[in-house]
């Protein structure tokens, strides 16, 4: 009875110093294709981030938008880096000045994600993208990216769990988000200690079972 509830205990510490999600998440931002509405739900191994589309913002360039007004999203298809959300009510159907996509990244915050990896697409010559962190909708918040340029090409971003919103927009023309990535959590030092002690517990109440056995 003691080694059963001993390997009880065990499994219930090794599923609680787990991390929440085995594996990586990747969002491919291009689907669903077409005319969505202000807000867009985006799942991958059981991680559901939300995007919410922006316009109207008082700002601009390398300022913080504020006072934004919700806006239709655009899930764009049109081949090489011309695809990932924008906005609708342009021919382009990106994101433009003064307009952001914004995503709600809670859930994989809660998840145990740490940073992610973004791409953003159809970053012509002279144009380029900003990308914000903020703790309300509608307001970019504090800009953690400046003048980024690269097109298609997955870059970095550190996650703050007291900033779960993460805000794109153009400096300059318009500009597509095309994917978002995040790695396989890694359990901090304490969560394997935890579950060193867990072991050790475990193994201490099998040879005191053994031995009371054996008497």
């Amino acid at each position: 009875m003691k080694a059963k509830f001993a390997a009880l205990v065990l499994g219930v510490m090794f599923f609680a110093s787990a991390p929440a999600f085995a594996g990586s998440v990747n969002f491919n931002f291009a689907t669903p294709g077409g005319a969505l509405g202000t807000s867009q739900a985006y799942t991958s191994n059981s991680v559901t981030i939300t995007a919410y589309g922006w316009s109207g913002c008082s700002g601009g360039v390398n300022v913080a938008l504020t006072g934004c007004a919700a806006h239709d999203l655009y899930g764009k298809n049109a081949g090489g880096d011309e695809n990932g959300l924008g906005l609708t009510g342009s021919s382009d159907f990106e994101i433009g000045t003064n307009q952001m996509v914004q995503l709600d990244l809670t859930n994989l915050i809660n998840a145990g994600a740490t940073s992610v990896t973004l791409a953003i697409g159809s970053v012509q010559s002279g144009e380029g993208y900003d990308v914000w962190e903020g703790n309300a909708l509608g307001s970019s918040g504090s800009a953690v990216i400046t003048d980024g340029t690269l097109d298609g090409t997955a870059f970095t971003v550190s996650l703050n769990s007291k900033d779960p919103y993460l805000g794109i927009s153009a400096y300059s023309s318009d500009i597509l988000l095309t994917s978002l990535a995040a790695p396989t959590p890694t359990p901090e030092p304490g969560t394997l200690a935890l579950l060193g002690t867990g072991l050790l517990a475990f193994g201490f109440g099998l040879r005191r079972r053994f031995a009371s056995d054996a008497v």
